[in-house]
This record gives structure tokens, C-alpha cells and sequence, in this order.
């Protein structure tokens, strides 16, 4: 069943509105008519199976039938700190990771760095429309967060607030993925990903990062893009704590509806 987003405002009375570019896809481009059945998201869990009850272009008025919440989200926090890369590179990364499960998103500049962008609140604002749309597709619930641009020292400075922080380096002394999950005594609630540019860390970098904490992980014997070495590694992390199993939750039909 097709899905789109809603703004939370629009949620009153059992019913909700699709609005702008979501009203002109549904109907435009997937040719949605009054009496179909769609699901609207609202980023932050929520659910609802709808039945299209006005139609135009411009606006869809959907009564709600029923609601879920949380589907598609994993039960772990997996943070992916990845510096700016050169052209769609950080916006790959970007969606491939928020298909993956993460629940936030850190650029960051360092010392290797090429990408520089004109306005940090830009390039905000273009990965979170990105965000979001990788949230419809792989049907998930929850918008990733996107934080604003930071540099390698600050993430120095946040690295004690994760349970575990993985620096993925071909430096020497990097272990393997597993290897690093494995050492964990419990599962953890919250893991930093951190990935450098396209020339990697810089090695004043790797030092600093290791000294806070971060374990030095390697993903193999092929060097990997650094637009897909975060999506890689949190997919290892889903697959080694069980993540990857989708539960079906049930729909709840809610009380106008019946």
C-alpha cells in the first residue's frame, strides 16, 4: 500500500490532510481517488491506515481508519557521525544508512575534507528532506534526526556519551566488526559510527578519537567508499544484535471508525 507523510498539524478529528508535494504524489503521480486506502507517517512512530475522503491535487483529506505505532524501527540507537563528502556522496550515505536503522545523522568536517557547503542550514535542510523520504520508502515510523555541522573535536568530545563508538580506519590495530561487537558485556542501547572523508582520518585524528574511546574497526581486506562504509557497518550492527527481523504490529482501529 502506498504511504505518505503528514505533518503532525494537519492529525484533528480522525481524520488528517496530505498537503503540498505528498497531495500532488498521491494523486498526480499514483493516481489516488476517493474511496482508495493509503498509510500516512508521521515521523515520529505513528501509523495510520486511511481512506481517501477528499482528492485534489493540492490537498488529501484521508479518514482514519486505524493506527499502529513503531513499526520498522530497531530497539538499539545507532548513530552514524560521517564527515562531508564530495557531491550526492553524503546524501548516499545518508539514505542507504537511514534504510539500515539509524536514529541520527552527524556531519562533520575534518581535516581531509574536500566538501565545503555554502550554508550549513542548506545543507540541513537538503538531508533531512532526504531523511525523510528514505524513512517513507523502507517503511519505517521514525524520522532519523539530523544534527547540525560539527567538527571532528566536538565529536572527540561526545564520544563518553555512547556505549560503544566504532571509528572505521584502515589504520593498523583496527579489528574486525564482530570482534568489536563481541567485547560488549551487554547489548548496547548506543552506538556512534564515526567515517572520515574520501582520504579517511587524518592520523593527529585517528589519535585523538582513539584516545576518548572510539575502537578502531576495520570492514575487510577491500577499501571501502566512504559513502558506504556507515550503511555497511550498521547493517553488522542490525544483523549481529537481531535488528533485522521486522515485527508486524497489529492496527488498532480507532473509535470514529467503527
Amino acid at each position: 500500500m502506498k504511504r505518505y507523510i503528514v505533518e503532525g498539524g494537519t492529525l484533528s478529528g480522525g481524520r488528517l490532510a496530505l498537503t503540498g508535494g505528498e497531495a500532488h504524489h498521491a494523486v498526480v503521480v499514483n493516481r489516488l481517488r476517493t474511496g482508495e486506502s493509503f498509510i500516512a507517517i508521521d515521523g515520529t512512530g505513528g501509523e495510520f491506515l486511511c481512506e481517501a475522503a477528499e482528492v485534489s491535487s493540492k490537498r488529501v483529506i484521508g479518514r482514519i481508519i486505524a493506527e499502529r505505532f513503531g513499526c520498522g524501527e530497531p530497539s538499539i540507537q545507532v548513530i552514524l557521525a560521517q564527515s562531508l563528502l564530495k557531491g550526492k556522496s553524503l546524501t548516499q550515505a545518508l539514505d542507504g544508512a537511514v534504510q539500515m536503522g539509524i536514529s541520527d545523522f552527524i556531519p562533520f568536517t575534518s581535516a581531509y575534507s574536500v566538501a565545503r557547503p555554502k550554508s550549513p542550514q542548506t545543507l540541513q535542510t537538503k538531508l533531512e528532506k532526504v531523511a525523510r523520504e528514505a524513512t517513507k520508502q523502507c517503511e519505517r515510523s521514525v524520522f532519523p534526526r539530523i544534527h547540525n555541522l560539527t567538527t571532528v573535536q566536538k565529536l572527540v568530545e561526545g564520544i563518553a556519551t555512547a556505549d560503544l563508538a566504532l571509528l572505521l580506519t584502515l589504520a593498523e590495530g583496527a579489528v574486525p566488526l564482530d570482534e568489536a561487537l563481541s567485547g560488549m558485556k551487554d547489548i548496547p542501547q548506543k552506538l556512534l559510527i564515526l567515517v572520515g572523508p574520501e582520504g579517511g582520518f587524518s592520523e593527529e585524528e585517528v589519535g585523538n578519537l582513539r584516545c576518548a574511546g572510539a575502537v578502531a574497526v576495520g570492514l575487510g581486506p577491500r577499501r571501502i567508499r566512504a559513502s558506504l562504509a556507515g550503511t555497511i557497518a550498521c547493517a553488522g550492527i542490525m544483523m549481529y544484535f537481531k535488528q533485522m527481523l521486522r515485527e508486524e504490529k497489529e492496527w488498532t482501529t480507532v473509535s470514529s471508525a467503527k
